[in-house]
């Protein structure tokens, strides 16, 4: 399996889809097309996971405590350089991303080629924030939005 260790994302119009570039530990960079409609799945898959690994509070509502630490992990997010991709690279277009969740770390797998696949991680923080971008490219591309929790919208944020 390859460790991913960084990601950028990057809407594309004229493809009409994400073009997530990946840094695996020692190797050239790799290109995953992420279609709407990959996209649309992975989306209910992760705010799921993040609504059972939140711990929960009595004193405030359900969906304020999960803006709340959605909010406050975008606060958090520091940009760093996008991955390099000079010359050419690997280039996927998955049906499919399997996950791995394991405690407050979740692992997306994408498949390389026929037995292999790619697996990047992230804490619950970092999944926040990778949901956050990916949020915006929804917002960016136009893409229905129908698919996020009330708790991410910014109909909810404005209610905090």
């Amino acid at each position: 399996m390859l460790i991913l260790n960084k990601m950028t994302l990057l809407y594309v119009p004229d493809e009409d889809r994400i073009c997530m570039t990946a840094q695996p530990d020692g190797s050239r960079p790799i290109l995953f097309w992420l279609t709407q409609r990959l996209c649309r799945q992975l989306v209910p898959v992760l705010c799921s996971h993040l609504e059972r690994a939140t711990p929960k509070r009595s004193v405030i509502s359900r969906d304020m405590q999960l803006s709340v630490s959605q909010r406050e992990a975008e606060w958090k997010y520091e940009s760093s350089e996008p991955v390099r991709t000079d010359g050419p690279m690997p280039t996927f277009l998955p049906s499919r991303i399997d996950y791995n969740f394991s405690g407050e770390v979740t692992g997306l797998m994408f498949p390389v080629g026929q037995d292999e696949r790619a697996q990047f991680s992230m804490n619950l923080q970092e999944l926040r924030q990778f949901l956050a971008i990916l949020h915006n490219l929804f917002v960016q591309s136009g893409w229905a939005v129908d698919v996020w929790p009330s708790w991410f919208t910014d109909g909810h944020r404005r209610q905090n």
